[in-house]
């Protein structure tokens, strides 16, 4: 599995400067490896892959420490001087006070949550089913692709290619 994902993020590293002429010295399996690669509903499934894997790593690092780290963000008003105010009262008299200014800023940082083990490992198993579908999904789409990406001409896959579409 791990293969194919190197194969199909390898072949679409290379292809913005892939040509009609690069298609058609190819034969049809590497044109077929180039279009699925390119493809953006693959494209979209291995970044979902990504995240994934990704989840399951952190999920896996939260159940070895203990808890979790967080960032969080809070707003403060944040002394800022002081202003002058003066108004004419009903009785004519002048009033003038002086009033503290505030600035609003927001502050974040690391926040440590405890967690509930038995949750975690609810969210570590999911992550994991997931990912295992996800991987799937992929092979599946990869095999149905490279079927009918091998049966097109060098123009068609390239069109193909040039579009981020698979046949």
């Amino acid at each position: 599995m791990r293969r194919i994902v190197c194969i199909l993020l390898c072949a679409g590293a290379v292809s913005g400067c892939t040509t009609l002429s690069d298609f058609e010295a190819m034969t049809p399996e590497q044109r077929a490896i180039r279009v699925c690669a390119n493809a953006e509903s693959m494209q979209k499934l291995l970044q979902s892959c990504d995240g994934y894997e990704k989840a399951v790593k952190e999920h896996e690092i939260n159940l070895e420490r203990g808890y979790v780290l967080y960032d969080k963000c809070v707003w403060y008003e944040i002394p800022d001087g002081e202003e002058r105010g003066c108004w004419q009262g009903a009785n004519g008299y002048v009033h003038c006070e002086t009033r503290q200014k505030f600035r609003e800023e927001q502050r974040c940082g690391p926040v440590t949550q405890f967690l509930d083990k038995g949750e975690e490992e609810v969210n570590l198993q999911n992550a994991k089913t997931a990912l295992e579908t996800c991987r799937q999904q992929i092979a599946v789409l990869k095999m149905s692709c490279m079927n009918k990406a091998a049966n097109l001409s060098p123009e068609e896959a390239f069109r193909l290619f040039s579009d981020n579409q698979r046949p």
